[in-house]
């Protein structure tokens, strides 16, 4: 009878390890916002979460968390840097660099780079209007970080 107890003990401690680390490892529904992110993580999308905005740019004079980095988790790579700022909506993730505006296309699970401003819709032209502010407020809140 003891034995019984206690394999059952043991089978009970082994079934909630294993809870644990489905749970972990649990693949988020597509179309939803990514919450597996680290601290430094601003931002996750994409197919299995592919794609993450992190917080932390170190350029040769400073490092900030004010600024961000695009990075492929797939891959391992960062793929553009510096992410002023970004605006994420329910099937676009937008974001503005240094030099160009990029598009993530939930629906299509696409990252569109070198966007055009004669390309994009009245709504887009807003939204990277507001980028733009904010990536002006940014760069003025690094500036005086520095001094």
């Amino acid at each position: 009878m003891y034995r019984l107890k206690m394999y059952l003990v043991l089978l009970s401690f082994v079934l909630l390890f294993l809870q644990g680390c489905d749970i972990e490892v649990a693949k988020p529904l597509e179309g939803k916002y990514c919450t597996n992110g680290g601290r430094d993580t601003n931002a996750e999308f994409g197919k299995e979460c592919r794609y993450a905005i992190l917080a932390g740019y170190d350029d040769a004079d400073h490092y900030t968390n004010l600024i961000s980095d695009l990075y492929d988790n797939e891959k391992r790579v960062s793929i553009v840097a510096p992410i002023y700022s970004f605006e994420e909506t329910k099937n676009f993730v937008y974001m503005i660099s240094k030099k160009e505006y990029l598009i993530f296309d939930k629906g299509n699970d696409k990252l569109e780079r070198d966007i055009q401003k004669a390309s994009l819709s009245k709504t887009q032209k807003e939204i990277f209007k507001h980028l733009e502010k904010e990536k002006k407020d940014r760069i003025r809140k690094v500036k005086e970080e520095v001094r």
